[in-house]
């Protein structure tokens, strides 16, 4: 975890760089007054536009709390970190940006164990989709040499079909908590009615 503070006053950002942010940023000793496009440099190609607006946005409006996460490139090593930012403006009386006040978190572990976690949900989401196409394969083959079941097997293929696409709706990311579980809901029941 790193300290800084920038001094917004006249729309210059005007840094202040702890040396525990130093060494998060993989930036040497004499980079504690690092320049606002130095910080801008050092942000991953593909997160720079988004994390710009966002700071710019905020601190252009009344918001007194910042936060964002995001990726950088070490100029030291080249490696790739992962930084949640996280600060306090202060304002003035008309609710201009005085200063900020913060610190940068380097939460590169947790989000390579997310990204491993994900990978391990889509292989057991692969492989349970793979179950499902097995056991529903040897319903259809049984069904075929007996007419009479034939029925119940289709019925029972529904009902695979179902379970099926509930544990993939579990799997997705959640977003309209309420519309997923109708969703969900929906899904699990249409073989029943």
């Amino acid at each position: 975890i790193g300290g800084l503070t920038v001094d917004l006053r006249g729309g210059q950002f005007r840094n202040t760089r702890s040396p525990e942010y130093l060494v998060v940023h993989g930036l040497p000793p004499e980079a504690v007054h690092e320049t606002h496009e130095d910080w801008v440099r050092r942000i991953h190609p593909e997160d720079r536009d988004r994390v710009v607006s966002h700071f710019l946005e905020t601190v252009r409006g009344s918001s007194t709390d910042y936060e964002v996460e995001y990726r950088i490139i070490r100029p030291s090593d080249a490696k790739t970190r992962w930084i949640l930012a996280k600060a306090e403006i202060e304002r003035g009386e008309s609710g201009e940006p005085l200063l900020l006040r913060g610190a940068h978190i380097d939460v590169t572990a947790r989000k390579q164990a997310e990204e491993h976690s994900e990978l391990i949900a889509r292989e057991l989401g692969h492989r349970i989709a793979n179950i499902f196409a097995v056991v529903n394969s040897i319903v259809s083959l049984a069904a075929r040499t007996d007419p009479q079941s034939r029925q119940f097997a289709r019925k029972l293929e529904e009902r695979f079909a179902a379970l099926h696409r509930a544990h993939s709706f579990v799997g997705r990311p959640k977003s309209g908590a309420r519309d997923g579980i109708l969703k969900l809901l929906s899904d699990l029941l249409a073989p029943y009615q």
